[in-house]
């Protein structure tokens, strides 16, 4: 199981590099500042998590930012790639196949986030409690939940 405190300080190392590395990309701008705006926010969302406690219990919040860690070491290795300086019909050929990989990533640190955000939301759920002799377990977020899961796609 991964250390959740130990994966916040990697995933705000791995935020803090992508941010530098942005600034001396050379090619897909946009997308990779759009990467960085995410990771920001999500560094930024577990920083206060972690002063509060809510970021270092739990097995399934451990592995949640354990595959968050993963989908933002890929995002660095993107985003670094757009730093590297290559001929001219080397860059156009590479530019289209990073901003694919860009968009990719960015859906994926979503994904993640999407994961490890419903992790810490079951772990602060409380016990499940007596209602009318019947076991009931109290998640706030559930209803909204489910009523979004069975609304009609449009």
């Amino acid at each position: 199981m991964a250390d959740p405190v130990a994966s916040v300080e990697t995933i705000v190392r791995i935020a803090l590099a992508i941010s530098e590395a942005v600034g001396t990309a050379q090619r897909n701008i946009d997308q990779c500042k759009d990467v960085q705006t995410q990771v920001s926010i999500a560094r930024d969302s577990l920083l206060v998590l972690q002063r509060k406690g809510l970021a270092d219990k739990g097995s399934a919040v451990g592995r949640a930012l354990g595959n968050l860690k993963k989908t933002l070491r890929r995002a660095l290795e993107l985003v670094r790639a757009c730093q590297e300086d290559q001929g001219f019909v080397q860059r156009v050929l590479r530019a289209e196949d990073l901003s694919s990989q860009l968009r990719q990533v960015k859906q994926d640190i979503l994904q993640e986030l999407s994961m490890a955000t419903f992790a810490i939301n079951a772990h602060m759920a409380p016990d499940a409690r007596h209602h009318h002799g019947q076991r009931q377990l109290q998640v706030p977020f559930l209803p909204s939940l489910i009523t979004c899961l069975h609304a009609p796609l449009v």
